[in-house]
């Protein structure tokens, strides 16, 4: 009995600190405030508990009845007169006070619980608001570099001879500084090849029944996380015959060679391409659309071209926005953390509907009518177990997300259990990093991991059929496995950390008894052990692992801030493989692994 009452406190201890530890790793209000109720939902248990035993106790020891033959000794008084109370009596009682303390402060918790949500609710939208007002100082709006855009076109009309106009839309919308500092000598290539070689002379323009002066218009928007920029004309549009001319001539095509009127207009990109014979302060040198391309490319984005002879020309830029809030759904696994866009994300679904098609394909039979079902390691390539709960975890429960295609077409994507949405702070990734169909980019989540973001649609248009990859699970259970044991949770988690950088899977326990319950559960390749512990300790641990054959020649480290020569003595003696003392280098500790595992 008390030693259940032990196990108990213990057991509470061990979960209050863990909470305490995620409350540092995760500030949003919802998740420390659910945490906050499962620790209640313990203690309430805990003091029922604690109760029962009281109850159970107090049934067990029948004090009148230990007592009756002192009382029967006893002539002045009655057993009505008087109570007598032996020792075990009063540890009964006290057990039961301890049991009505904890009620009270189980009710005392949940009186606070409200105030917690309160204050961390609000504490949540300061951050809120202070990540925008970051983002604020970062973005400027595009009116601010129109003047020399305007500019640009008025030398370029006059040096050509032409009368042209230019409309500017979305001068208000917001663009990272630096993202729109890049843009600028792009977008004046446009401008100047829309007005030399787009925009014909007045004459002619009204030869073909056009207004004299020609209209270039520059629109900007913002297209989810991406910065859309057009610039489009009504001049005379691409001549495709000269330049399928001038590709045969610079044998980017052969002279027979078939070749669509887009994929005709993208030749225009290649570097030092021009249709004109000679050059001039405007055009002739080749550079123009080949720099524009260039630098759409180092910012990541994307460059499309559309042309009709006689009607204009419109050339579309697509870059990301540098730095963007979007909203998204956090799924977690034990080896992954994604960022699920929520754009074009319709609903979030029980998966209880999935129904198996004659072809063997799986669909999700949803309010819309049947969908096609795709999982997430499916489109994302990702091994098949990815998201598989850890050995002896039950699985939660998943989820589906209803996602609207471009085309109109729904898609269920079948993703484990989503966390809340939440808003995070999109970053592209570096110029380095080829470019990831339906990767977004990359943002740093509250407890510092660092999550690709996903949009959905896009990847499911890019990756239409794909396959995870082979599971990985027989990968896992060949790796080594690390029993880190010591009472200090910070120690703990940092030596978990240490061994899972090596390629270990990691085991912890806080003293002695605890590690002798994982041990039973699986053995472990490595231990790495403090020597001063509750209960059991270094020791006693080493001792009663050197006596068990399946764990007698298990390498032992041993950690600890005692470094006098007795303590080592008597840790070599009980069969400890290496003594290692305070303060110390993970190089060293890492050399020290790697000398007992070429040992073993």
């Amino acid at each position: 009995m008390l030693n259940s009452g032990t196990d108990w406190a213990g057991n509470s201890i061990g979960k209050d600190t863990d909470f305490l530890v995620m409350c540092a790793a995760n500030p949003t209000a919802d998740d420390v405030a659910l945490e906050v109720d499962r620790v209640r939902a313990t203690l309430r248990m805990g003091t029922d508990q604690l109760q029962d035993l009281a109850g159970e106790l107090e049934r067990l020891v029948d004090v009148r009845g230990l007592a009756l033959s002192e009382r029967r000794a006893r002539e002045d008084f009655d057993a009505l007169e008087l109570d007598e109370y032996n020792d075990l009596h009063t540890v009964s009682r006290r057990i039961a006070e301890s049991g009505e303390d904890g009620r009270l402060i189980e009710q005392q918790l949940g009186g606070n619980v409200a105030a917690l949500r309160d204050s961390l609710s609000q504490l949540e939208r300061i951050q809120v608001d202070l990540r925008e007002a970051a983002m604020q100082t970062r973005t400027v709006l595009v009116e601010t570099v129109v003047p020399r855009w305007r500019r640009t076109v008025r030398q370029a009309a006059r040096m050509a001879g032409h009368e042209v106009s230019l409309r500017v839309d979305g001068e208000t919308t917001e663009v990272d500084a630096q993202l729109l500092q890049a843009l600028v000598e792009p977008v004046a290539h446009l401008l100047r090849n829309a007005v030399d070689h787009g925009i014909e002379p007045p004459p002619e323009r009204q030869a073909l029944g056009k207004s004299a002066a020609g209209c270039i218009v520059l629109a900007f928007a913002r297209e989810g996380p991406d910065l859309i920029a057009d610039c489009s004309d009504d001049g005379r549009g691409f001549d495709l015959a000269a330049v399928r001319e001038r590709a045969v001539a610079l044998g980017l095509l052969d002279a027979g060679e078939a070749c669509d009127d887009a994929a005709l207009a993208r030749l225009v990109l290649a570097p030092g391409f021009s249709t004109r014979t000679r050059a001039t302060q405007l055009s002739g040198r080749g550079i123009g659309l080949d720099v524009v391309n260039q630098v759409v490319r180092e910012q990541r984005g994307s460059l499309d071209i559309e042309t009709t002879p006689g009607h204009g020309t419109r050339i579309r830029l697509r870059v990301p926005v540098r730095l963007a809030a979007a909203p998204a759904i956090v799924v977690r696994s034990a080896s992954h953390v994604l960022a699920l866009s929520v754009r074009d994300v319709e609903q979030v679904l029980a998966a209880d509907r999935i129904v198996e098609a004659v072809d063997g394909t799986q669909r999700f039979d949803g309010a819309a009518g049947p969908m096609r079902l795709v999982r997430l390691e499916d489109a994302l390539g990702l091994p098949d177990d990815a998201f598989a709960p850890p050995a002896g975890v039950e699985p939660a429960a998943p989820a589906v997300l209803q996602v609207r295609m471009p085309g109109g077409e729904r898609i269920a994507v079948l993703v484990p259990e989503p966390g809340q949405t939440r808003n995070v702070v999109v970053r592209p990734l570096a110029a380095f990093v080829p470019a990831i169909a339906g990767i977004e980019g990359a943002a740093v989540l509250g407890d510092g991991a660092v999550a690709p973001v996903v949009d959905l649609p896009r990847l499911l248009a890019a990756r239409d059929g794909a396959r995870a990859a082979p599971a990985l699970d027989a990968a896992r259970r060949a790796a080594p496995v690390c029993l880190v044991v010591d009472d200090s949770v910070s120690v703990r988690r940092t030596m978990e950390l240490f061994a899972r950088d090596l390629g270990y899977q990691v085991d912890s326990a806080a003293d002695g008894v605890d590690a002798l319950e994982r041990v039973a559960r699986r053995i472990p390749s490595l231990v790495l052990v403090d020597l001063e512990m509750p209960r059991m300790n270094g020791v006693e641990l080493v001792r009663a692992l050197r006596h068990e054959p399946a764990t007698r020649d298990v390498p032992v480290i041993m950690i600890t801030s005692r470094s006098s020569e007795k303590h080592r003595r008597l840790a070599l003696e009980a069969g400890v493989d290496v003594f290692l003392t305070k303060p110390y280098t993970e190089d060293a500790l890492a050399g020290h692994i790697a000398q007992l595992v070429k040992r073993r």
